[in-house]
């Protein structure tokens, strides 16, 4: 099969996938990969895209009310952060720690965004977090 056929063909394939799905099915399984990606410090529009076989426009559309894509993956980091401290009963976890497990990179980076987001600090997120 000529080389401009297949790609054709692997093109409709693509797009037929990605119009199977709702958008609420997409946004879920958009979401599930988000997950299991935080550490990933290359996720964005395109490695999700690839990821689904999905065009890059199409995922950024979907995260569109969230803020965006990068938006979007930043809160996901930052709820993670902020369970994995919260459920350190030991005290095991330190910021560095949590914040290179969920792609935040940095202790630094952990603490401007919960300051960012929250208007707390890590310490007082986390204390709201843990609670009951």
């Amino acid at each position: 099969m000529p080389a401009a056929i297949d790609q054709r063909a692997r093109a409709r394939r693509r797009t037929s996938d990605f119009t199977e799905y709702g958008a609420a099915a997409r946004f879920a399984a958009v979401s599930a990969h988000v997950d299991a990606s935080l550490a990933d410090r290359s996720l964005g529009a395109r490695s999700i895209a690839e990821h689904f076989g999905w065009p890059a426009y199409e995922v950024r559309n979907l995260l569109v009310t969230y803020g965006g894509v990068a938006a979007f993956v930043r809160r996901r980091r930052l709820d993670a952060a902020l369970d994995l401290l919260a459920g350190d009963r030991h005290g095991q976890i330190t910021l560095d720690d949590a914040a290179e497990a969920t792609g935040l990179g940095s202790r630094r980076t952990l603490e401007r965004a919960v300051r960012g987001f929250y208007g707390l600090s890590v310490r007082e997120a986390q204390l709201l977090r843990a609670r009951p």
